[in-house]
């Protein structure tokens, strides 16, 4: 039995393959796409700012890209890139030497 979502997920997916086949869609769709770009970079200066960077500038393209710049890393992403690093370290005694 299908999940509630599912219909949704294939209406949408009907809906974004026609757009292809149907002139001047694009232009429909652009303010849509500035938007989801918008949303995307936002996520990255979230992230930026959870880790303890500061966000330098978040801009949007007309051509729906986007770039966000951020300062340099946090303390939580300075000690955090040391840790797989020390866990391997140590999962590789624990395991390989009998």
């Amino acid at each position: 039995m299908p999940g509630p979502r599912q219909p949704t997920l294939l209406l949408a997916a009907a809906v974004s393959i026609a757009l292809w086949f149907i002139p001047f869609a694009g232009v429909l769709s652009y303010p849509f796409r500035i938007f989801v770009t918008f949303i995307h970079e936002g996520g990255h200066a979230v992230a930026a700012l959870l880790t303890g960077n500061s966000v330098q500038s978040l801009s949007v393209a007309m051509n729906a890209s986007g770039e966000t710049y951020t300062t340099k890393a946090g303390c939580f992403l300075r000690y955090w890139f040391r840790v797989p690093a020390i866990w391997a370290q140590w999962l590789s005694a624990r395991c390989c030497w009998y």
